[in-house]
């Protein structure tokens, strides 16, 4: 995937394609990579089995699906689909599963014969065959664009309230604010 710069500029491509509703909004995001692929996409909160991926991208040939593990904070869904979603935005290529995987995965919903192609994540404390999470080079993009989608989503409005700073460190504090709200 080459350098983590070009890594990052290929994301922020990638992200700058987006029209990212501030605060966030997955109907909309959903919306936007359907506009950008030209493919419904659809998303669905699962029960998951153990020791499953969190979240899975199901290419079906009229439709993406992103299946979202149920049993974790509203927030942390929030954040696996926009990491399913990343895939689909940086034109990964799902990997092919045998059905049976994908009907053990997905019972009793998903009719393994309208799978074309399934890609699976797994968490962040371990990979496919003992690999990282973060050592598969479109994990890092995926994740990389989510956080940037995210991050763009974040609806800083004004100056954060300065609290209890002394005066003297007052104008400093407030410029490091507005650096990092890059207002």
């Amino acid at each position: 995937m080459g350098s983590s710069k070009a890594l990052r500029r290929r994301c922020e491509k990638i992200v700058a394609e987006l029209d990212v509703p501030v605060p966030l909004n997955l109907d909309a995001i959903c919306a936007e990579v359907s506009r950008l692929t030209g493919r419904p996409i659809t998303t669905q909160v699962v029960d998951m089995p153990a020791k499953s991926p969190c979240g899975l991208w199901v290419a079906f040939p009229d439709v993406d699906a992103v299946y979202v593990a149920g049993a974790t904070s509203l927030e942390h869904q929030h954040h696996i689909t926009l990491h399913e979603l990343s895939h689909v935005l940086a034109g990964h290529t799902a990997a092919p599963v045998d059905a049976d995987e994908v009907y053990r995965l997905l019972v009793p919903d998903l009719d393994p014969e309208l799978v074309r192609r399934i890609i699976g994540r797994t968490r962040y404390h371990g990979g496919v065959g003992g690999e990282s999470h973060y050592q598969i080079p479109e994990e890092v993009e995926a994740e990389t664009i989510a956080s940037m989608i995210a991050a763009r989503a974040t609806a800083w409005t004004g100056t954060p309230p300065l609290g209890d700073v002394p005066e003297s460190a007052a104008d400093v504090v407030a410029r490091i604010g507005k650096a990092l709200t890059n207002s």
